[in-house]
């Protein structure tokens, strides 16, 4: 008899236990050496994986020796739920979405932090990508979908696979963020220029915190196993080292903005303002949209199919990239910006409407409307940092 009560027969008064919780004891189901019970499980369990190519399903027998830790530690999570512990879940989940990630590049270039927006556009692009890869290709139940955990939402939103936690990662990752922009600011702002500041002590217990926040949130929620939340820390190590190695690449062929390297004296010809227009490297623009037009493409045709969330992630990532390329590479574009003067007060609620606006284009634009949302999140973004930093910039300051 498999132990799925609570989902085929819920109590009178669902929004009780979906939103309160159950009284009684969580009893998961138990993997037996049968594995036909298994198999039965997934049958009768209306979720199942999308039928897509190269989608490896994951493995029995790694779920069998998983399931002791994963079922002590779901039922440790879960012995409190209510509406208020949901709504915090859901907070911190919104906090280390990878949505949140995704806007910082355009907000720190809006700023004038380019050498922290360069490494956190290739940090965000390598989050993107490595994350999604065993999204996409290896298929395992979330614990509420098979009757391991609880459901603490009615509806809940989280249908795709459960290997491994985006959002740990994203905590881990977004935490290393942290760290960064206060090494990169105060070495930017401090008056010894051989001053240079070390890891800070709270910097991996901030780590720390908002990976057991993000594990705690998601197994609260039903949503992922520990063993999830375990492979995403471990995948938040490759995406921060790969995405480190990937800036000093790249610092190789363009200067690092983190010491002005990158750009050109004030009032040089090879200064690029909204007055010269004509010195733009017009060819590694071309080049630029060209390539990060066919990487969408190749996203997502079929049988790739690699994410159905290309749209805002490219479109949201690949304008800074692109103007960290075309006016901040003065080793291969020849010229770039000069400088830029410290924002405005309002230069952050500048940023905010680009990249929400790009959000609310991005959730709109699904199915056939995919390409048409990346394309005018793309221009719209691109062109919101050329206007500001080539106009509107140099005018109110």
């Amino acid at each position: 008899m498999l132990r799925h009560d609570l989902e085929m027969n819920p109590p009178e008064n669902e929004d009780d236990h979906t939103m309160r919780g159950s009284k009684e004891e969580h009893q998961p189901f138990i993997l037996n050496d049968d594995t036909l019970s298994l198999a039965s499980v997934y049958e009768e369990t209306e979720y199942q994986p999308p039928e897509t190519r190269f989608t490896l399903m994951f493995p029995i027998s790694w779920e069998k020796r998983l399931q002791p830790f994963d079922d002590f530690v779901i039922k440790i999570a879960q012995k409190h739920t209510s509406k208020y512990l949901t709504w915090f879940d859901l907070a911190v989940t919104g906090v280390v979405a990878i949505e949140t990630g995704i806007c910082l590049p355009f907000i720190f270039f809006v700023l004038g932090w380019d050498g922290l927006a360069t490494e956190i556009s290739y940090l965000m692009l390598l989050l993107s990508f490595i994350s999604q890869i065993p999204k996409r290709f290896v298929w395992r139940w979330r614990p509420y979908m098979v009757w391991r955990a609880q459901k603490t939402r009615r509806k809940e939103t989280a249908v795709t696979s459960s290997f491994p936690s985006r959002a740990v990662t994203c905590g881990a990752v977004y935490s290393f963020v942290v760290g960064y922009a206060y090494i990169y600011q105060y070495q930017r702002f401090s008056t010894d220029s051989n001053v240079t500041l070390a890891i800070q002590w709270w910097m991996p217990l901030l780590i720390l915190l908002l990976t057991l926040l993000s594990s705690f949130a998601r197994i609260n929620m039903g949503v992922h196993y520990p063993s999830d939340c375990l492979a995403g820390f471990l995948q938040a190590i490759l995406v921060c080292v790969v995405g480190t190695a990937l800036w000093h690449v790249d610092t190789l062929g363009c200067a690092s903005c983190f010491t002005d390297a990158c750009y050109s004296p004030v009032g040089s010809p090879l200064e690029i303002d909204g007055a010269h227009l004509h010195r733009i490297n017009w060819l590694s623009l071309g080049i630029g949209i060209a390539v990060s037009i066919l990487i969408y493409i190749v996203s997502v045709v079929k049988p790739i199919d690699f994410w159905g969330k290309c749209n805002r992630v490219y479109g949201m990532l690949f304008p800074g990239v692109l103007f960290q390329v075309v006016f901040l590479c003065g080793r291969t574009s020849v010229t770039s910006l000069a400088p830029p003067p410290p924002p405005p007060w309002y230069a952050l609620f500048y940023a905010l409407a680009f990249v929400g606006i790009g959000t609310a284009i991005g959730l709109k634009g699904k199915g056939k409307l995919s390409f048409v949302s990346f394309v005018l999140t793309f221009v719209l973004l691109f062109s919101g940092l050329v206007l500001w930093r080539l106009v509107l910039l140099p005018i109110v300051v």
